[in-house]
This record gives C-alpha cells, sequence and structure tokens, in this order.
C-alpha cells in the first residue's frame, strides 16, 4: 500500500505480460524459488550429480570502447543456488549477437524515431534565430519530440554547438551545458536524437544560424553533403 501510494498502481504480472508480450513475469522476490526449479539439482539421496548446474550472468567487453563490463556477482540466500556454477562467459557473445540482427518490426521501429528526430531537427531549424541560447534549441528539440510523437527521452547528452562551440567533439556536457548567446553568422552543429521504445537515433546536422550560408560555408556543406549522398548510393549487403 506504501508503494503505490508514492509510485501508484501496482501491475500484476499478467498486465505486464500484456505490454511487453512475454511469456513470464516474476517479482523479484520471487527470483530465487524461479531459479532453484530451473536448474534442477537433484538430492544426492535420488541421483548423483553429472555435471553442475549453471547460472548464465552477464560479462564482456565492449568492442567500440574496449572496457570491460564487469558481472554482478549474487550473494544468494538460497544455498543451492550458492553452490551452483557462475557462468560469466556464454550469456554476452550470444546477446551482442541478438542485437545485430534486427526484424521487421524493429527496423520498422529505428526508422520511425529516426524520422522523429530528423523532423524534430527541422523544426529547430525552422525556429532558431541569433539571440537565443543554445539550451533553448536543444528545449525546441525535445518538446517537438515528446509533445508530438511520445518520444519522451533522448539517446544520449544533446550537442548544440554554436560558433567556436561547434568544434568541441562532446560539447553540451553538464561542464558545458549548451548556454552560448547565438550571433549573428554562427554556425551551428546540433547532434541530437530521440529515443521511442528503449531504440535509438542519432543524428548530426550542421547549418547557419541566420538562415544564409556564405559562399565558403556553401562549398564545404555541398562538398560533404555529396559525399554522404555518393556513400548511400555504394550501400548494399556485402559491401
Amino acid at each position: 500500500a506504501s508503494y503505490a501510494t508514492i509510485m501508484g498502481k501496482i501491475k500484476t504480472p499478467e498486465e505486464w505480460k500484456q505490454d511487453y508480450e512475454v511469456n513470464q513475469v516474476l517479482y523479484n522476490d520471487e527470483l530465487e524459488t524461479f531459479l532453484e526449479k530451473q536448474i534442477q539439482i537433484p538430492n544426492e539421496s535420488t541421483a548423483p550429480l553429472t555435471k553442475k548446474p549453471s547460472i548464465l550472468l552477464l560479462r564482456g567487453q565492449n568492442s567500440d570502447s574496449g572496457n570491460m563490463y564487469e558481472a554482478l556477482i549474487p550473494k544468494f540466500q538460497s544455498q543451492v543456488l550458492n553452490d551452483a556454477n557462475l557462468d560469466t562467459s556464454t550469456l554476452f557473445p550470444i546477446l551482442a549477437e541478438c542485437r545485430v540482427h534486427k526484424s521487421a518490426l524493429e527496423l520498422a521501429l529505428l526508422e520511425h524515431v529516426t524520422q522523429i528526430s530528423s523532423f524534430a531537427h527541422a523544426y529547430v531549424m525552422r525556429n532558431i534565430r541569433p539571440g537565443l541560447h543554445e539550451y533553448q534549441c536543444e528545449s525546441l528539440f525535445k518538446h517537438y519530440a515528446y509533445f508530438n510523437y511520445g518520444s519522451r527521452l533522448v539517446s544520449y547528452t544533446s550537442i548544440c554547438g554554436c560558433g567556436p562551440n561547434s568544434a568541441i567533439l562532446h560539447y553540451g556536457h553538464a561542464g558545458e551545458p549548451n548556454q552560448k548567446l547565438i550571433q549573428d553568422g554562427d554556425t551551428c552543429l546540433f547532434d541530437m536524437g530521440a529515443e521511442y521504445q528503449c531504440y535509438a537515433s542519432d543524428i548530426t546536422c550542421s547549418f547557419p544560424a541566420n538562415g544564409s550560408f556564405t559562399p565558403k560555408y556553401k562549398a564545404i556543406y555541398e562538398s560533404v553533403l555529396n559525399a554522404q549522398r555518393a556513400v548511400y548510393r555504394m550501400m548494399e549487403p556485402g559491401v
């Protein structure tokens, strides 16, 4: 009752199954009992163990950063579970491979969240003007994605660099929080992406704050754009 007062109604397992379309749902305090049944360690009086049962834990190396994700070693109340083998090598490569392959529904969802981000960037471009702060452009992006498409979260910390800030790779963090006043003639580099149903998008774009490209800026912009379009034409499975 106290939890429901603070957090709202506690959903039943059947409600969670319907929401997430999964086969089984358990509460945290049911986990140990469930695991005991799954590993099915036989009693010494009934059958000898031929192989020690295993509990799979997530541990592996991020192939991009090289950082190691270390498994959290559980402390079970059940001695049966504490006696089981804790396998930290099997699960990570299986889940990593699963993430690579997307179903048709997942691809459609990725396209949808990317469209949300694209529309939100265009909304920012239509409303930006010298005299705004960078954080106001970040706010416009978040408002458009959430108000129009229910995309409450962003995929990462938004980068809204204008003028010299556009040259800082990961500008926008707590130490540099998108706070510059945008000046006439500033170049803007905005790297923002919406997240929807745990699927993320990532779009970076560059444009003049006042809407007018200088000849030099236009030449560089079109060179990059043409290179990007050439890559699109070359993309196909196997390349």
